[in-house]
């Protein structure tokens, strides 16, 4: 059978005409039918999505994935995978050339699944009833999606991001400063700096979660930062910058020496912003040096000159051996004289310069005139100008001071209960001691303490134990030795005897309310002690107890250092003395203990 493909077009341009005309003729028919079923799709899908409040329109998104047709618990199902799947997608903060990756969870981004599935139902049911067909319709065509924006910032959490971001990111602006080079003195001008803006980027994050198209990417926007001191203030004080500066110094102590060039004193200079004496209101830019470099040349010829005192040690009122005094050099001191002898140079004008000296006047024969030159012979160069001769430097004479031995004293006979530090023959007891207490640090030494079951003495000063009253009630709770360190931490040997006695009973009265107990041991402030004090000591039955390990923690020398001076120094009947000042001495102490009972010594 075969087709005719003509008849079958002849028929199509028959039915095509023929379905033209009726429309033609009918138009208006075929207008309000398709009107009639518009109408009705309408009102059928706007009667769908009121009888089923408890689910999302017809087609809508959450997060770009269809939630139509799920309610209740599967939709809180939903909403919550979602959530955990948006939490973990990293945003991308950029900040200047830098580009951070952190997830909402990270910033501090919280959700709300209850805020979420009302704002997923309330969509496309608002507002007038064309707005929401329209709003159901786009719905329908996959044209409408809830995005997942958080609703709350964490400001704690965000803040502590932001604050290490801009740790990370930030740029000090450099202050304008006196330069030395080439032999003059000059400026080196200021540079700007730059940091985060940290208000105005956490208002960005709250903005952020509260738009409808959560975006993967943050422009978070930098501050420029500007030098409180500008080239243009230190224009005025370059003279006498110049007079400082260009003079070298020599620091001389016990004929040791410390040089300190021009290029040195330059980075000493360091000018300060204050208020003017004159305008209150105002500021002005003074002449002012730099505390921490000065400490360190200083520090450079203590090192030279100071000597450790060796320990004058009693036992009881009799001395067994005299001890060595010490020396140092007192940086507050040296400091003063230092800035003084500079700023002496700034204040005084330049002396005018020296009227040349008279020259004799003596005839000579005029020489005779030199040959012509060849030609083509080559000019005598003219000799070279004399080099500019150094300033001779300023030698400052820098104190220095005697360091009294301390004094340890040694108890054969009266050590009940084994508490006082002994000559014990081959008993290897070791004594741990703090003072200075108590203080910021004595609780993590309790608890160090508690930790390896071991006792100590701690000798209180009376005013700190009024500030930390609990913490002296736990050092007598936990079977520590309370010692008496007198109530100001004053030198007592340069007090009257109404002075020690005070010292010492205010002290005593104060352990008492506190701790409820009566002190009987006592360590003089800074191993200070003489005939006034002894005595004194005596008849308010307190007993004298010194040290014979001193690892100097006080002075911060890094706790492997501390560690190793009181491992080095062990002897049975040892004596540690520790403070609390710092946290190198609890940082330093687990080792230490360990380090004691590994040698085969016992801690009381």
């Amino acid at each position: 059978m075969s087709i005719n493909f003509e008849t079958i077009w002849a028929n199509f341009k028959r039915i095509s005409v023929t379905t033209v005309q009726s429309v033609r003729n009918h138009w208006h028919k075929v207008l309000l039918i398709g009107t009639a079923l518009f109408l009705l799709l309408q009102t059928g899908l706007l009667a769908w999505n009121t009888v089923h409040r408890n689910q999302p329109v017809a087609g809508l998104h959450l997060a770009h994935q269809r939630v139509s047709g799920i309610e209740g618990q599967n939709l809180l199902h939903k909403i919550n995978d979602l959530i955990i799947q948006t939490e973990s997608k990293p945003l991308l903060l950029v900040v200047g050339s830098n580009q951070e990756h952190i997830t909402p969870r990270q910033l501090g981004a919280r959700y709300s699944t209850s805020l979420i599935e009302k704002r997923v139902l309330s969509a496309g049911r608002h507002g007038s009833i064309f707005r929401r067909l329209i709003d159901q319709d786009a719905a329908l065509l996959g044209l409408r999606n809830v995005s997942l924006s958080f609703d709350t910032v964490d400001r704690a959490m965000s803040l502590a991001y932001l604050n290490n971001l801009n740790l990370k990111i930030s740029k000090p602006a450099t202050e304008a400063r006196f330069d030395f080079q080439n032999g003059k003195v000059g400026i080196v001008s200021e540079q700007a700096g730059q940091e985060l803006n940290v208000a105005q980027v956490e208002a960005l994050l709250q903005k952020l979660g509260q738009q409808n198209n959560q975006t993967s990417r943050v422009d978070v926007p930098l501050s420029p930062t500007k030098a409180t001191i500008t080239a243009d203030d230190l224009k005025p004080l370059l003279p006498e910058a110049e007079k400082i500066i260009n003079q070298p110094i020599v620091l001389q102590a016990a004929g040791k020496q410390v040089s300190v060039s021009s290029a040195e004193l330059s980075q000493l200079v360091a000018p300060v912003k204050q208020a003017d004496p004159k305008q209150p209101t105002q500021t002005k830019v003074s002449i002012g040096f730099n505390d921490s470099k000065l400490s360190t040349i200083i520090d450079k010829l203590a090192a030279q000159v100071s000597v450790d005192p060796q320990p004058k040690i009693v036992s009881g009122k009799t001395v067994i051996s005299q001890g060595t005094a010490g020396s140092h050099v007192d940086g507050t001191h040296a400091k003063v004289e230092v800035v003084s002898e500079l700023l002496k140079r700034g204040q005084v004008n330049s002396p005018p310069p020296a009227a040349p000296l008279p020259l004799p006047v003596v005839t000579t024969p005029k020489p005779a005139s030199p040959p012509p030159a060849a030609p083509g012979a080559a000019a005598k160069p003219p000799p070279p100008a004399p080099e500019p001769q150094p300033a001779t430097p300023t030698v400052i004479p820098i104190e220095v001071g005697e360091v009294a031995p301390p004094v340890v004293s040694q108890y054969a006979e009266t050590n009940p209960g084994g508490r006082y530090p002994a000559l014990a023959g081959d008993k290897k007891m070791i004594y741990l001691t703090f003072d200075d207490g108590p203080g910021a640090y004595t609780e993590q030494i309790l608890d160090i303490l508690k930790k390896y079951n071991v006792h100590a003495v701690f000798f209180l000063v009376g005013r700190n134990m009024t500030v930390y009253p609990n913490t002296v009630k736990r050092i007598k709770a936990e079977g520590h030795t309370i010692g008496n360190h007198s109530y100001t931490h004053v030198d007592l040997s340069k007090l009257s005897d109404a002075g020690i006695t005070d010292e010492l009973a205010h002290t005593q009265k104060t352990i008492k309310d506190i701790a409820g107990i009566q002190a009987d041991l006592f360590r003089p402030p800074y191993g200070s002690i003489n005939a006034k004090v002894y005595d004194i000591m005596t008849k308010q039955q307190l007993s004298l107890m010194m040290w014979s390990i001193d690892p100097r923690d006080w002075s911060k020398p890094g706790v492997p250092e501390i560690t190793k001076r009181v491992v080095d120094s062990l002897k049975p009947g040892g004596n540690v003395l520790f403070h609390v000042l710092h946290q190198q001495t609890p940082d330093a102490l687990p080792a230490i203990i360990e380090a004691i009972r590994a040698h085969g010594y016992t801690l009381n």
